[in-house]
């Protein structure tokens, strides 16, 4: 009996041993993590900035190369199209130069902000009596200051990188593509509902005026 008693008792202490440490670990939310990114306001608008022109320089190409096929390749003029191909190069280098940028911005955030939070984390711990270090066992505090932060860094990391530049890229490109191949879109459409009336109504339709259409 006094054997149960005893391991109830040495449970119940765990228990409010790792209460307390979660209260002190105030890494719940998200917004009580907001506050050991004050500092880096510069890298955090910075690095979505330069991904966000980065993508634009992408979504510059297919332009570059429908002039080329267009003008240069359709009117047989090879100076233009050596022209055309040395401004891809060019858009495709600074790309690269703006990418770079981006990553320097976002990982000198990422790797200020996981600084700060290990440092907290640090602070907490050693605010911990000898016996609640025990309750919790040195392998979890090892694991929330090393692995757990690092998850939060890349994710800090891949947000400031990826969280905006991939709508950005997703939605300019289907702009993109619907402005250029506009003219075939329309035709297409009005083809496609040419046809459906024909099925419907059962009329025969002539290929003129689906030539006349397209």
């Amino acid at each position: 009996m006094s054997g149960a008693i005893s391991l109830s008792a040495v449970a119940k202490n765990g228990k409010q041993c790792y209460n307390r440490f979660n209260e002190k670990f105030e890494v719940i939310s998200l917004r009580k993590l907001l506050k050991y990114m004050q500092g880096f306001g510069k890298e955090c608008i910075l690095g979505p900035l330069f991904k966000l022109l980065e993508a634009s320089f992408e979504l510059l190409i297919p332009l570059v190369v429908a002039a080329i096929v267009d003008t240069g390749i359709g009117s047989g003029d090879r100076s233009y199209v050596v022209k055309m191909c040395l401004v891809m190069i060019a858009l495709g280098i600074i790309g690269l130069v703006c990418a770079v940028t981006a990553q320097f911005f976002a990982a000198k955030a990422a790797v200020g902000f996981a600084s700060r939070l290990r440092h907290a984390v640090m602070k907490h711990i050693l605010g911990l009596s000898y016996t609640e270090i025990d309750t919790l066992g040195t392998s979890t505090m090892v694991t929330r200051m090393t692995s757990d932060i690092n998850q939060v860094q890349n994710g800090v990391n891949l947000t400031l990188r990826l969280l905006l530049r991939s709508p950005f890229v997703v939605f300019g490109a289907m702009i993109m593509a619907f402005t250029m191949i506009l003219h075939l879109c329309s035709s297409l459409s009005n083809a496609s509902m040419l046809y459906y009336c024909n099925w419907v109504l059962g009329d025969s339709v002539d290929s003129g005026a689906f030539n006349q259409i397209l």
